[in-house]
């Protein structure tokens, strides 16, 4: 089950979450000690979705990560947009059946029994729609930020030296390969 918590809850509680006021041109970003991203090679966007929640999840679990926290950079809503995609269609009644409102503009705690699912419907979404926000995600100890950007790839931000060198050794054991210009 996805759990909602309220947005101003969750940057009191993780202040680490990235924000954008596009308004104000403000922006955060925590310090971080390391950043790469990650790719998998697949041959098209069901097989990434698919191998990249797979993938992704086990990464979490290797990692000892219970659940993570998702929240948008900006206000906006998760669901404020609609599509006749059948793609679009199929993650917005996930997260519809999680009883996700056009107006929450929260966070949402992933359970890691949940998560190959939710990532899938996540990349689904935003894949096909750019102008969401970019939906972070962190751990509740704070020690990496992320995103799964509409192109597939994890963009990490490890926030210290010990979460970096065990990120790493798991993910030479993964499937997933380093973006090595550092761009999408």
């Amino acid at each position: 089950m996805v759990i909602q918590i309220n947005r101003q809850e969750c940057l009191d509680k993780y202040s680490n979450f990235p924000k954008s006021d596009n308004l104000k041109e403000d922006y955060f970003y925590p310090k971080y000690y390391s950043s790469f991203i990650l790719k998998l090679e697949t041959k098209s966007k069901n097989e990434n979705s698919n191998n990249l929640s797979n993938e992704f999840t086990k990464l979490l679990i290797d990692f000892g990560i219970d659940s993570l926290i998702f929240l948008g950079d900006t206000n906006m809503p998760w669901l404020y947009l609609t599509s006749s995609n059948e793609h679009v269609k199929k993650a917005l009644h996930y997260f519809k059946d999680n009883k996700i409102s056009k107006t929450f503009n929260g966070a949402l705690e992933v359970k890691i029994d949940e998560m190959v699912e939710f990532i899938m419907h996540l990349y689904l979404l935003t894949s096909i729609f750019a102008a969401l926000p970019i939906f972070h995600f962190m751990d509740k100890k704070q020690n990496f930020v992320g995103n799964v950007c509409q192109y597939g790839h994890v963009h990490m931000a490890l926030l210290n030296k010990k979460a970096d060198q065990r990120f790493r050794k798991l993910i030479e054991k993964s499937d997933f390969n380093y973006l090595l210009d550092k761009q999408c």
